[in-house]
């Protein structure tokens, strides 16, 4: 996510003038390192000479370390917080869609997304974010103009034209959708993703070939990937070959355990198998994760 780097001499400047929080703790608080990133900034922001837009930008950094470690709760607090300080700052608000978004409060998600981009319309970042909630709440043509507008914004941008696809591909409009595929590849060849999608809209052509072509070049780029693992079962499914299904789609859940896609898929393998028990078990482990995660953007 993009984030202004110029707290970092202005805050070096206020340090020099006899603040408590320390160099180590500038460095840190912009790192990688989540419990440091937390300690550092939390240091910052109790020094009584860090505020105004300064400590915003600190609230921030200490924000992105808590989403990182799966505190949302405390994320979106310290964004709130930074909104306060700077109500102009568009980051703040498309951050702030992502955070509730990993909660499942879409509706909030999309609330903030629209402030991002009443601050800044040609925030290519914000319309990709809304586009993708758009589309996880089934409004394909939504997540279309959001990602035309990007697109336009940023024709080079290989991710957009992926997600585009996805969002043709949930309208089953399967040639748009192979044609943004192919684009993304055309602007990223190592881009695993669009290949694994791609392949999956190949496959609801009934092209099972370039399918398991595609499948096959995304694993070899990304071995552990589960969602291309679980879009091949989908493949294998279709060409009657269910033991080869199964294998994919276990292979998927060992990689995704908390996905309830594999299941269902793998459920749906076994009903036809005539394997009654093993489906219940895995309908029941797919309905159990769907409950746990109310809301989630497809890749």
């Amino acid at each position: 996510m993009r984030l202004t780097r110029a707290i970092g001499a202005a805050m070096v400047m206020l340090c020099l003038a006899g603040c408590t929080a320390s160099f180590e703790d500038l460095a840190d608080c912009h790192g990688s390192d989540n419990a440091k990133a937390v300690k550092s900034c939390t240091a910052l922001i109790d020094s009584p000479i860090v505020v105004g837009a300064y400590k915003a930008e600190v609230l921030k950094y200490r924000g992105l370390a808590y989403s990182r470690e799966g505190d949302q709760d405390r994320a979106i607090a310290d964004y709130v917080d930074a909104a306060h300080l700077k109500p102009d700052d568009p980051v703040i608000f498309n951050n702030l869609g992502h955070f509730y978004s990993l909660k499942g409060q879409p509706k909030l998600a999309m609330a903030n997304y629209d402030k991002a981009l009443r601050l800044k319309p040609d925030d290519v970042t914000a319309l990709d974010n809304r586009g993708l909630l758009s589309e996880a709440q089934g409004d394909h043509d939504g997540a279309i103009a959001d990602y035309d507008e990007a697109i336009r914004l940023k024709p080079d941008h290989w991710i957009t034209y992926n997600n585009r696809g996805l969002a043709y591909r949930g309208k089953d409009d399967l040639a748009h959708a192979i044609s943004d595929f192919d684009e993304s590849l055309r602007l990223n060849p190592s881009n695993e993703p669009a290949l694994s999608n791609r392949g999956l809209a190949y496959s609801r052509k009934g092209d099972q070939t370039r399918a398991l072509a595609d499948f096959e070049l995304a694993l070899r780029l990304k071995p552990d990937d589960g969602i291309a693992f679980n879009n091949r079962g989908v493949a294998y499914d279709a060409m009657g070959e269910r033991e080869r299904a199964i294998a994919d789609y276990s292979e998927a859940i060992r990689l995704r355990p908390n996905d309830p896609m594999a299941y269902r898929n793998r459920a749906a393998s076994y009903r036809t198998k005539g394997d009654s028990r093993r489906a219940a078990a895995d309908i029941a482990e797919a309905n159990r994760l769907k409950a746990a995660q109310p809301f989630a953007a497809e890749r």
